[in-house]
Parts: structure tokens; sequence; C-alpha cells
């Protein structure tokens, strides 16, 4: 029987469909590759493919896949190399989806989280009205996504590391949230790898998990800012050394380059307390280093300030202005950062869910952090904007305002 072989205005054969180019010899038919057509892609690698290689169920994949603790760790191991071999690459879509099913289910069945700290009174915390804010902050949202989370006082009775995980364990609690950690220590013994993680703020323990931290550089960029516009001129820095320690000295170091980079001039050295009070030495060192620098305005995170300028004779905002890097609201009456305590509580709960929705350890996750800036907040301790000055820019700075206000900086040649 004889076949023709279509022409060009015939429609194309599944041959030629596939890239494939047709020379008839006697008795024969033969096939090349036509390099000008793209080949048939291969069909991508399914979960099934893989559990067929491994021998397991399709489901003992997937939640290998997803480091699930139920299944072994040498069984996660195989099929994650198995996936490897194969090409296996995960749908984004599929994978959203998935998780938003599995989502649902968690939250009717496995909804709790818990909020950590350590204060010494356990009913003080949430009394108090700036540590509320994260609190209410991380709790609506936590509504949103449909969890609970309920505050554990890690100084109770008979609380030790293998007692707050026993705890986890029989109320199902799988992530947590750690904030005002005095004593870090407590989570040495803890099995921190197990759980979703995150924290609020810098502490030792901050380091091992995920953390939610205010944008230091931009807050103190935006108060001396508002400071020049002022007409503040000798901007001196006034910090507990534990405090400045404890946070890697950040607003420290975001004054020391913006500071004198914006007024034009040297500014006066900072000044360091080491106790929580005024102490009668410190109120010397500090009466000397005021009355020697004599800074018009003095940028700051520790309240005994104003204590100490009282007893240093100056009058605020008369004679010095103060700015406050993270105002709450037991300084109402304070000029400074509002630092959005509810968007931070909001932003752990996000880190935490996240974890939660991939079954990742919080601790996989150390190096992570998300930074939120604050709000600038008029307050009497400092003079109002001269009339007709308009208000500094507001974050985010842009390229050119960097660039513009670095013009005259020392630079080398280009």
């Amino acid at each position: 029987m004889h076949h023709q072989l279509p022409t060009n205005n015939q429609s194309p054969t599944p041959a030629r469909q596939a890239g494939l180019r047709l020379r008839r010899t006697a008795g024969a038919v033969h096939f090349s590759v036509n390099p000008a057509l793209p080949m048939p892609e291969a069909p991508p690698v399914s979960l099934r493919d893989i559990a067929r290689r491994a021998e397991v169920s399709i489901m003992t994949v997937s939640l290998a896949l997803r480091e699930d603790p139920r299944i072994s760790a040498p069984t996660r191991a195989r099929v994650a190399r198995i996936a490897r071999e194969l090409g296996y690459k995960r749908d984004p879509l599929l994978s959203a989806y998935g998780q938003q099913i599995r989502r649902r289910r968690s939250q009717a069945f496995h909804s709790t989280l818990a909020w950590f700290h350590d204060w010494e009174r356990g009913d003080a915390y949430l009394k108090a009205p700036w540590l509320k804010r994260y609190w209410e902050g991380a709790q609506a949202r936590a509504r949103q996504l449909g969890f609970v989370l309920d505050p554990i006082w890690l100084r109770q009775n008979s609380m030790s590391p293998k007692r707050l995980h026993e705890i986890l364990q029989n109320r199902g609690i799988r992530g947590f949230i750690v904030h005002q950690l005095l004593h870090p220590e407590f989570f040495e013994d803890f099995p921190l790898g197990e759980y979703a993680t995150a924290s609020i703020g810098q502490n030792l323990l901050s380091s091992r998990v995920p953390r939610v931290l205010p944008e230091a550089n931009a807050n103190a960029l935006i108060v001396l800012e508002q400071l020049v516009a002022r007409g503040y001129r000798r901007i001196g820095y006034f910090q507990n050394i534990y405090h400045t320690t404890k946070t890697q000295a950040e607003g420290l170091c975001a004054w020391h380059f913006h500071a004198p980079r914006l007024t034009g001039g040297p500014q006066p050295p900072p000044f360091f307390t080491t106790g929580n009070t005024p102490e009668p030495a410190a109120c010397r060192a500090f009466v000397h280093w005021y009355r020697e620098h004599r800074p018009d305005a003095i940028l700051t995170e520790n309240d005994d300030l104003l204590e100490f300028l009282r007893r240093a004779g100056a009058r605020v905002p008369q004679d010095v202005g103060v700015a406050h890097l993270e105002i709450t609201d037991a300084r109402r009456n304070w000029a400074g950062i509002d630092p959005l305590p509810e968007a931070l509580g909001a932003a752990a709960l996000d880190l935490l869910a996240g974890q939660l929705f991939r079954n990742e350890p919080g601790a996989r996750h150390a190096h992570e952090s998300v930074r939120i800036t604050g709000r600038w907040r008029e307050g009497a301790t400092l003079r109002p904007l001269p009339e007709g000055v308009p208000p500094p820019p507001a974050p985010p700075y842009s390229y050119g305002y960097f660039r513009e206000s670095l013009a005259g900086a020392p630079h080398a040649p280009s």
C-alpha cells in the first residue's frame, strides 16, 4: 500500500509536530531531528513518580518533602534524595493551595500558639500599657489566621525547660513567640528545633530564632531630621550601656553616622549610664558632661534622662530638647518615635504562621529578621517647627535623598 507524504499545505503529521524530518529511501523511511523545531518537554516529575521509586505511599512523600516529624528522619532523607535525582520541582500554585487546605484543617484541631514572657510577676506583663500593645497586635493577627494565642509565664512554680516542653506537647502547641525575655539561659536545654518560633526585639535568644525588630537606623534618621528642622545642631546621645549592648548599638551607630552629616559639624560624645536609676555618681558625671559639651538636644531610649537633666538644672524644652527612640504610653508627653508595637506583634505572628504552614522549625531560619519602621510623634519635649518650615520627608528615603545629603562627605575620587 502506498502512503503519500503530506505536502506543505497539508496538515502536519504527528512526526512533524514532534520536530522530526522524514526522508524516504528504497524500502525505508528515515527520521531525523529538526533542530529548528522545539522538542516536546517531558512531563514533570510527580509525587507518584517519587513514591513509586521510593516504594512508599504518595502521602508519605508529601509529608516527607515538607519535613513532617511524623515521618522518620531516614525516610525523609531518602525521599528527598530521590526527588533530587528525578529532578522534582514544586508547583508554587499547588503548594499554596495545599497550604491553605492544611491551614483550614489545622485551625480546627491544632490552633493554639503560645506567647512567652518571664517578668517577675505573671499578671503585671499584660497590665503594662506599652507591653499590652505588642500582645494585642499579635492576638488580632492570630484571630485573623484562625489561631488562639495563650500567654505562658516562664517563672511560674516548677517551670523548667523539660516541664515547658511537656506542657506544649500535651496541649498540641507547635509554635511560640518570645517577648521581653529577661533570662534567655532558660532555653539552653529546650528543644527549639522542634517548634516554630519568633522573637520580638533584641535579646540573647533572638540570635537563635527568627525575630522582629524596630528599624533602628530609619527611626534614628527620622528623629534627627526632625531635630535639625527645628534648628538643633549639637545633638547628644544618652543611653544605658546594658541596653546599648543588647541592641548591638544600633541606635548609637545611626546617631554617630547621621548626626554630623545632617548638622554639618561634630557632635558631643555619647553619655552612658550603668544602672537603671539616677545614682549620685552617675548624676555627677552627667552634670559634668552636660556643662562641658552643652548639647542643645539629646537623643535617647532611656526614661531617666529627664531626671538627669533636672539635676543638672536644665529645662526641657527651653534649654535642651529631648527625643525618644521608643515612645510608650508611659511617655505620652515625649516627642520621638512610636515603634508601632501592634505592627511588631502582628509581624511576629506572621513569622510563626509561615513556619507552621511550611512545617519548618524556626531554628532553621534563625538568620531571618523583619524590620518595622516607626512613626514620628510630636511631644512637649521639643520646641515646635518654626513657622513656614515644612516637615521633613517621611521614609522610605530615596536614593536621590542620600546622594544629595552625602554630597559634601569625604570620598575617594572616581
